[in-house]
């Protein structure tokens, strides 16, 4: 495993694209309900989240089409998000302690330990587009992005609607201000102007 990437340079990596992470994962969710309205039958959690996972598969694979510093790699039934060739982010239900729980694999192990090898890229940093719903899974009680080691979390970065940051840029403007000269106007001593 090399250096992992710092949660000060994963939120300056990632913020330009929270808005988009964002967008998926709402419209996700918003889609999986259209599906579980027009369903007469309940469905187990773990079919909603199997749902909800593929929906968000295919919603990011078109979100980032196209979008530079960001590869959609889809392998595995899944797809893995890489930004800026540093951060490898896949889409993961959180627990409690922000952890997501993967059966135990040689490629999730390797993903865990930050040793699987992608594109021929050296030292990446994986990380989960972690996200929590209510018991209804009409909403998100949480949104992180979560950077951990086996079971140990490294860094947390939350991007729910509240936490987004909107950066606008200004240019600073420099004005050269001298002073007035008053002018003052004399009257005529009778009175006419």
């Amino acid at each position: 495993m090399g250096k992992l990437v710092s949660e000060v340079e994963a939120h300056s990596i990632l913020r330009k694209h929270f808005q988009t992470i964002y967008g998926v994962m709402n419209e996700s969710i918003q889609s999986l309900n259209v599906i579980l309205g027009a369903s007469d039958e309940s469905l187990s959690k773990s079919v909603k989240a199997q749902t909800f996972h593929n929906l968000a598969i295919e919603k990011a694979n078109k979100a980032f089409k196209g979008t530079q510093g960001v590869n959609v790699v889809k392998k595995y039934n899944s797809i893995m998000i890489v930004f800026d060739q540093k951060l490898v982010a896949r889409v993961k239900k959180i627990n409690g302690k922000d952890l997501s729980s993967n059966n135990s694999t040689k490629r999730s192990n390797k993903v865990s330990d930050h040793t699987l090898k992608l594109l021929n890229l050296p030292d990446l940093t994986f990380i989960d587009l972690g996200y929590n719903t209510d018991e209804t899974w009409t909403e998100f009680e949480r949104l992180k992005v979560v950077c951990r080691i086996k079971n140990d979390i490294q860094w947390r970065i939350p991007f729910n609607e509240n936490d987004l940051e909107i950066t606008l840029k200004t240019d600073t403007i420099n004005l050269d201000i001298k002073p007035e000269k008053q002018i003052v106007v004399k009257r005529k001593a009778n009175g006419n102007d």
